[in-house]
């Protein structure tokens, strides 16, 4: 099992992401308000030119937690980037997985 984490930027994406992922029974998520540092450094007024460098167009993000099966990372990749584009240009997020080495009360899909 991994845990796939997207950071999405496109956050107006967000619905037909999450509709395109409930067509398939193995996906199941987590959505969790985030916000990149760039922006929470202009809030607190520091680094004001670190935002102005990384030319922060998007203040808010979702990041999606997923726990898949190893087989399945490539298809919900897939998934995302029918909705958002290529993961390759800007702002469209990014993606990565982590290996589980444990977990308790996951409900197993059929």
């Amino acid at each position: 099992m991994e845990l796939l984490i997207y950071v999405m930027n496109k956050v107006e994406l967000l619905d037909q992401l999450l509709e395109d992922f409930s067509k398939e029974s193995e996906f199941r998520a987590t959505i969790i308000d985030s916000m990149g540092m760039a922006h929470m450094l202009k809030d607190t007024g520091y680094f004001f030119s670190l935002r102005d460098l990384l030319n922060q167009s998007q203040e808010n993000s979702k990041t999606i937690l997923m726990v898949v099966k190893k087989e399945s990372v490539e298809k919900a990749v897939r998934i995302i980037e029918n909705n958002v584009g290529d993961l390759t240009e800007p702002d469209t997020g990014v993606v990565f997985t982590l290996p589980i080495s444990y977990s308790k009360g996951i409900v197993k899909n059929n």
